[in-house]
């Protein structure tokens, strides 16, 4: 009976780490920064700061997306991208 409530347990355990999991995935996004330096660019006289922004998939991330847009600002960007999966409701 033991080893009943020990799996129950960790059932119980492993359903909740993962209703937190995916709770986190859907409700934040990720910043990921990159740095290129091809040889063909090499004679460019400044940085380019480039946003891509993708898979959103109609979320919203905070009051009219204010999170999002205080994100995107903070990285200045010189141009932003729009990639796919960004539906509008």
């Amino acid at each position: 009976m033991t080893a009943v409530w020990i799996v129950i347990v960790l059932a119980v355990i492993l359903i909740a780490v993962l209703g937190i999991e995916i709770y986190r995935e859907v409700h934040t996004f990720r910043l990921t920064r990159y740095t290129l330096s091809p040889a063909r660019l090499s004679g460019m006289t400044r940085d380019i700061n480039i946003v891509f922004l993708s898979d959103l998939h109609n979320k919203v991330y905070g009051s009219r997306n204010a999170a999002l847009f205080r994100a995107v600002r903070r990285e200045k960007p010189d141009l932003i991208l729009i990639g796919g999966d960004m539906l509008v409701g």
